[in-house]
C-alpha cells in the first residue's frame, strides 16, 4: 500500500473531524452572529454534498487523481497554517474556512473517495489487510483516545524499540489543543503532498 493512501486516511479522519467540530469554535472566535454561522456551515456542508454525489470531479481528461492530491493537500496545509493567524479578520477567515474545505474535497476526500469505489482493486489481498493492521496498530487506539478524550498510553521504553516508535507515531497523531490539530493536520498535509509528488 503506497504512502500517500496511507496517510490520506488520516487526512480524511482529521479533515471530517476539523469540519464537524472545530467550525463552530473557529466561528465563535470571530464573533459571528447565529445567521453567519449557520450561512457559513450551509456552504461548507453543501460543498461536500456536491463532491460526494459528483461523479467526475473535475473531468479525467483535465486533470488526474494524483494531479488533484497534490493540490488538494498543498491548499490544505496553507489554509490550515494561515487561518489561526487572520483571526482579526473574519471575511478571511471565512474564505480561507472555505477554500481549506474545497481543497479538502479535491484531495484527499476525492482519493479517498475513489479507492473505496473500485481502487482498491489495483492492490492485493495482502497489501490490503496489511495496511488494515497497520492502521489499527499504529493509530487506532490513539485515534479512539482523541475521539473520546480518553488519556494516551505513555510510552514505556522498556519495550522494543518497534513497539516505542508505534507507540510515538500514535501519540503524535492524537491532537488535545487547537495548536496541535493545525500541526497535526499541516504535517499530514505536508507529507501527502511529498509523497503524491515521489510515486
Amino acid at each position: 500500500m503506497p504512502d500517500p493512501m496511507f496517510f490520506t486516511t488520516y487526512l480524511l479522519y482529521f479533515g471530517l473531524y476539523d469540519i464537524y467540530y472545530n467550525t463552530d469554535t473557529k466561528l465563535d472566535d470571530l464573533e459571528s452572529s447565529e445567521a453567519q454561522k449557520w450561512l457559513v456551515k450551509w456552504i461548507l456542508k453543501n460543498i461536500l454534498i456536491i463532491a460526494y454525489f459528483r461523479p467526475g470531479l473535475p473531468p479525467q481528461l483535465v486533470i488526474n487523481d494524483n494531479t488533484l492530491l497534490i493540490y488538494g493537500s498543498a491548499g490544505l496545509a496553507l489554509t490550515t497554517v494561515w487561518i489561526p493567524c487572520v483571526k482579526n479578520s473574519p471575511m478571511l477567515t471565512i474564505l480561507l474556512m472555505i477554500l481549506h474545505v474545497i481543497c479538502f474535497v479535491i484531495g484527499p476526500f476525492n482519493t479517498f473517495r475513489r479507492f473505496l469505489r473500485g481502487g482498491y482493486r489495483q492492490y492485493s489481498r495482502i497489501d490490503l489487510l496489511n495496511y488494515l493492521l497497520l492502521i489499527i496498530g499504529v493509530f487506532g487506539k490513539q485515534s479512539s483516545a482523541h475521539f473520546f478524550n480518553e488519556s494516551v498510553t505513555p510510552i514505556d521504553f522498556t519495550e522494543s524499540h518497534s513497539k516505542q516508535f508505534t507507540k510515538f507515531l500514535g501519540c503524535c497523531f492524537v491532537p488535545q489543543t487547537a495548536f496541535e490539530f493545525v500541526r497535526v493536520e499541516s504535517v499530514l498535509s505536508v507529507i501527502v503532498f511529498r509523497n503524491a509528488i515521489f510515486s
